[in-house]
């Protein structure tokens, strides 16, 4: 059975009063389960029961509901006389009872249907990597050439920082600490020459460029719209790559390396894309499933396990126990196993933020209108993205548990108003603040960034 259950009904009763995509999990959809809170679904016309499984089938195991004749029986009961559902043997399988067209209310309190072995964390959820489309009447107004240039030369600024420091806001200082693909390794080389190019050597440099290009799209695997083509590291590094030469391109001035950075636009839109599928296909294995593609080589073994204790950090490691990585001599715990599949994670859904907007800028500066790309849920806590190890980072995990009554350390573009009304300019990362500001404006974060100073 899958991880993610899903209702093919209407959205549950909190995502429709707010006026939100909601994923239709049970017994939580994701959004309330980040949120921590209720969920319910519409409330049926009548009741229904769950056939019991075959013996041996243990994937519903116990969860069984009775049709009751008495109201007070819970809300899943109401006054008949005769199950409304008589369902035959060849639907015995929950899967054929959720694929039936019905309405009915299911507590989040009451049934959990999804099997501990394949419960994710919520940072690897299926809902998570969901790309949302705001409706048209939630996108913001365009804003001037200034706060574009901006947010890009923010990007350029990021850029040069990874030269000199090996991290930036949406480059994890830990993401190559195991491996260093060849196209990282070849972006890093040309983005270091680019940035110490003089003006004589500038002709040079932006044709080495275009070479750099060529060869990184040379590199892949023939079947490169093929999502397990690469696993989710490598569909990273390839994106990381061809942003870092696109936005060379785009805004270096050179007629040849603008036109052969556009030119690669929908390139970079399919491995995106590619990545997100990639990417979410592999959490739906699990925490150490989708920690090895950074961990370990492509092709060598799978290393040896130990069987850990699960930390008492509810929600960071998916089942009650969590294998232990073995890398070498050096035995990882479950605590880092779930640390690094979180730096992924989170490096996933950065670089795909900024290649989006790097192009949606662009698009606009160039043609005066561009297309939404959409919008994926990251951390906004200012403290996670920089924890410097997996003790740290699980402690600010469970301070966020406590102290996310709002639900907005993980959220997505049509949350951000909300971080404006509830959050200080302390409370959320560069990587945040740099997204608040070319969505709404400078005038609007200098407003925010006053008002709380203020209060404070």
């Amino acid at each position: 059975m899958a991880s993610d259950l899903t209702l093919e009904s209407k959205a549950c009763a909190a995502c429709a009063k707010a006026k939100r995509r909601c994923g239709k999990q049970i017994p939580t959809c994701y959004r309330c389960a980040s949120k921590s809170i209720r969920c319910e679904y519409s409330h049926g016309p009548g009741t229904f029961s769950l056939p019991s499984q075959k013996s041996g089938d243990d994937r519903t195991s116990g969860d069984h509901v009775q049709p009751s004749t008495s109201a007070a029986a819970g809300p899943l009961a109401v006054s008949v006389s005769e199950p409304l559902l008589d369902l035959p043997e060849n639907h015995s399988t929950l899967e054929d009872l959720l694929a039936m067209d019905f309405d009915y209310t299911i507590p989040s309190d009451m049934l959990n249907l999804t099997p501990k072995s394949y419960s994710l964390p919520w940072y690897l959820e299926s809902a998570s990597w969901e790309i949302g489309r705001a409706p048209y009447a939630e996108i913001s107004t365009p804003f001037c050439h200034s706060v574009f240039m901006k947010y890009i030369g923010r990007i350029q600024e990021w850029q040069a920082r990874w030269v000199k420091t090996g991290s930036n806001p949406y480059i994890h200082k830990h993401l190559y600490q195991f491996m260093i693909p060849k196209s990282i390794l070849d972006a890093f080389t040309m983005l270091s020459t680019y940035l110490n190019a003089t003006p004589e050597t500038q002709p040079l440099v932006l044709h080495m460029l275009e070479e750099r290009v060529t060869q990184l799209l040379r590199d892949q695997p023939k079947e490169t719209k093929d999502a397990d083509a690469l696993n989710p590291f490598e569909h990273l590094a390839r994106v990381q790559a061809l942003h870092i030469y696109q936005t060379l391109g785009l805004f270096s001035g050179g007629i040849r390396a603008r036109h052969v950075a556009e030119t690669q636009i929908p390139t970079l839109n399919e491995w995106m894309r590619a990545m997100i599928e990639s990417a979410k296909s592999t959490a739906s294995q699990g925490v150490e499933a989708f920690a090895r593609t950074l961990l370990t080589p492509r092709g060598e073994p799978d290393p040896p396990k130990h069987q850990g204790p699960r930390d008492q950090a509810v929600g960071l490691f998916a089942p009650d126990y969590m294998p232990t990585l073995l890398m070498g001599d050096a035995k990882l715990s479950a605590e880092d196993t779930a640390w690094y599949a979180w730096v992924l994670s989170e490096s996933i859904r950065r670089v795909w933020v900024v290649a989006a907007a790097t192009q949606s800028v662009f698009l606009a500066l160039q043609l005066k209108w561009s297309p939404c790309p959409g919008s994926t849920v990251f951390s906004t806590r200012a403290d996670l993205w920089e924890a410097g190890s997996a003790y740290t980072w699980a402690s600010r995990c469970k301070q966020r548990k406590v102290d996310d009554e709002a639900g907005l350390d993980f959220v997505e573009r049509g949350d951000w108003e909300r971080i404006l009304e509830s959050r200080g300019p302390e409370e959320v990362d560069e990587f945040t603040t740099s997204g608040l500001e070319v969505t709404f404006g400078s005038e609007r974060i200098d407003q925010w960034n006053i008002n709380t100073r203020k209060e404070s």
